[in-house]
């Protein structure tokens, strides 16, 4: 847990090779634990390493197949590589697992207006909108 908790600190400062090593390590102290490869999706995919990103979705759906921020993760990983149909499979798949969360309905509204599907991207605005009620965002920078 401990392992994880550091990796996601330095993803958040964009500390790569940091991060990686971390989620490495909870890997290794927890084998069958989905999170760390699911956040290696989001460390890989952010450098643009797709071969490394969906072996760590691989590795963590096999864990986890119920998880659905993997296949948010996922999602995000085919979008940066122009691949909509995917990435727009894997936003599906995550609401369909969890449908409380904003995020996937955010970015498979991108996704639509992209694709010029503007009503249907409309409507997952509004759906993430009011999922974010009653939350308080603010913009993270790294430093």
């Amino acid at each position: 847990y401990i392992y994880n908790t550091l990796g996601v600190l330095y993803l958040y400062k964009q500390q790569f090779k940091k991060a990686e090593e971390s989620f490495l390590k909870a890997t290794e102290n927890a084998p069958q634990w989905a999170v760390p490869w699911n956040n290696l999706i989001a460390v890989y995919t952010a450098q643009k390493k797709y071969a490394n990103a969906n072996d760590a979705y691989v590795k963590a759906i096999e864990r986890n197949p119920q998880q659905a921020d993997i296949y948010a993760n996922a999602g995000i990983m085919y979008e940066q590589q122009k691949n909509d149909l995917f990435a727009e499979e894997m936003q599906r798949k995550s609401i369909f697992l969890n449908s409380r969360h904003f995020f996937p309905f955010e970015k498979l509204a991108n996704i639509y207006t992209r694709t010029t599907a503007y009503a249907l991207a409309d409507s997952l605005y509004y759906e993430a909108d009011l999922r974010k009620k009653g939350f308080h965002f603010s913009t993270m920078h790294s430093s």
